[in-house]
């Protein structure tokens, strides 16, 4: 267990939820196929700001990848669209228990919610399909949040009510204060830290993501494009296309070089990598990204 002391994350100084659902009899698989790329759970603004979300989360064999919360926008029944800096801290899937258990997503700053206005909280991850691997948010029928409903939603945002359920769910507002974090591997997103995103990946080979990945932080991907020449996409986009990248590889005579015709952008940097002169699928690859978000 780590401990770490993430400045300017919030959080409720009186440890009491101000939005709760906490009966839990169901399970909603996330993205153990196409139906259930997301979760969601809709409920009133009620004027609160959000500074965390806790959730009752399992997993079911080996996902990898990261989980998180996010809060959205809805049409007044579904989901619709990111409200702008509301994504939370993320928590590595492999970390996730077995058995159900609550874990608590923090907020880099927070959320403002209107009285009347319904809201979701949108619960994602970056491990692909797989009905072997996942991850379960827990729930509960019959509903105990009102408005409110619980949905799994497609890639391209088609969602479907889940019986008559609501996630179990605290909610919680506070003040901007620095708080220490013990969830072992959590790192807040778009914090101040140096590290924006990494990866650690085996260059040979079929390439998948994540299969390749022996761990990363903030990727979303991972493209071979021939012989030594992999692409790594950002899962939280960078500011701009001037962010520092170093990448490594093994071997007393191998190397590592950025390709440098556009191969650098706000989403993604490309990684080209050597053999005595020839470009070469090398088993460990390592890039490192720094910049602002």
């Amino acid at each position: 267990m780590t401990e770490e002391v993430i400045n300017g994350v919030s959080n409720d100084s009186s440890g009491n939820a101000v939005i709760s659902q906490i009966n839990d009899d169901d399970p909603i698989n996330l993205r153990n196929g196409s139906s259930s790329y997301y979760i969601a759970q809709t409920f009133d603004g009620g004027g609160y700001t959000i500074t965390a979300i806790e959730i009752k989360l399992l997993k079911t064999g080996s996902p990898k990848g990261y989980v998180w919360v996010e809060l959205w926008n809805t049409d007044g029944t579904y989901p619709t669209t990111l409200i702008s800096g509301a994504i939370s801290t993320k928590i590595k899937a492999t970390d996730i228990s077995g058995t159900a258990t609550q874990y608590k997503f923090y907020l880099p700053k927070g959320i403002s919610l209107s009285n009347g206005t319904r809201y979701a909280v949108v619960v994602n991850c970056n491990y692909p399909i797989d009905a072997s691997n996942y991850i379960t948010v827990r729930a509960n029928s019959p509903a105990g949040l009102t408005p409110g409903q619980a949905y799994t939603g497609t890639s391209v945002l088609v969602w479907t009510g889940v019986g008559n359920d609501d996630l179990w769910i605290k909610m919680y507002q506070g003040t901007l204060i620095p708080i220490v974090l013990t969830q072992v591997n959590q790192a807040p997103v778009n914090a101040k830290l140096p590290v924006k995103g990494w990866i650690n990946f085996n260059g040979t080979g079929t390439i998948t993501f994540p299969g390749s990945a022996r761990d990363f932080y903030n990727v979303s991907g991972l493209t071979d494009n021939g012989t030594g020449d992999y692409t790594i996409s950002w899962d939280i986009d960078f500011a701009n296309d001037d962010y520092a990248v170093v990448a490594t590889c093994t071997g007393d005579t191998m190397d590592c070089d950025l390709y440098s015709e556009a191969g650098q952008t706000t989403g993604s940097v490309r990684v080209r990598t050597w053999y005595v002169g020839s470009l070469y699928d090398i088993q460990v690859i390592c890039v490192i990204a720094i910049g602002e978000q």
